[in-house]
């Protein structure tokens, strides 16, 4: 364990990880509200936009897998996750604008899910880059059992903060997804935050 603390690379993409997973919780929870909200609670419609975001993943892990042994693990991950950032404040953006239909979030999930696609084989070929092999098994166990207490942490802060988000924005005479852009906002800016930590 002292080998792992000690190695900065390491702790970097633990970190790292820990925020992008975390941004990654607020699109999971966001997109399905927001979807349900614009269409009226049509669970068909639903049904398409979520497949939308996870076509991408189903089709390009592989495709991420090899482009990240051809071009490099660290050039993939900073490239998708520059490109997801970017791309969600765009999103953001679109949303305050009040451009939304069930078209754009279709095409925004599908672009969404191909920047994760590509940018987590990326991030889990990682560690035999950064550490020995002696230290990989207790890396790859202190990076599961971090994942395991974000997946039940992160939805539910996640939940907390668009539900008073919401609150907060259903004061004012803004635009009625307004809310959503602000939370896609601060998914965006978590990734940043793991990216400036992992570079």
């Amino acid at each position: 364990m002292r080998e792992l603390i000690q190695s900065k690379p390491f702790i970097a993409h633990w970190i790292s990880v820990l925020f992008t997973q975390l941004g990654s919780f607020f699109t999971l929870i966001a997109l399905p509200w927001l979807v349900l909200e614009v269409s009226n609670n049509d669970p068909v419609i639903l049904a398409m936009v979520l497949a939308a975001w996870g076509l991408p993943h189903s089709i390009l892990l592989l495709v991420g897998g090899v482009l990240a042994d051809r071009i490099g693990a660290v050039k993939l991950l900073i490239m998708s996750r520059v490109i997801f950032v970017v791309f969600t404040l765009i999103f953001a953006c679109s949303l305050w604008l009040n451009f939304y239909s069930i078209t754009w979030l279709a095409v925004s999930a599908f672009f969404l899910g191909c920047c994760s696609a590509l940018g987590n084989p990326a991030a889990q070929s990682l560690l035999p880059r950064i550490l020995p092999v002696s230290a990989l098994l207790q890396a790859n166990g202190v990076l599961m059992g971090s994942m395991q207490v974000s997946q039940v942490i992160g939805p539910m802060l996640a939940g907390v903060v668009i539900w008073q988000v919401k609150e907060v924005f259903s004061v004012s005479s803004l635009g009625a997804y307004d809310y959503f852009a602000v939370v896609f906002a601060i998914d965006a800016g978590l990734v940043f935050c793991g990216l400036c930590i992992f570079t």
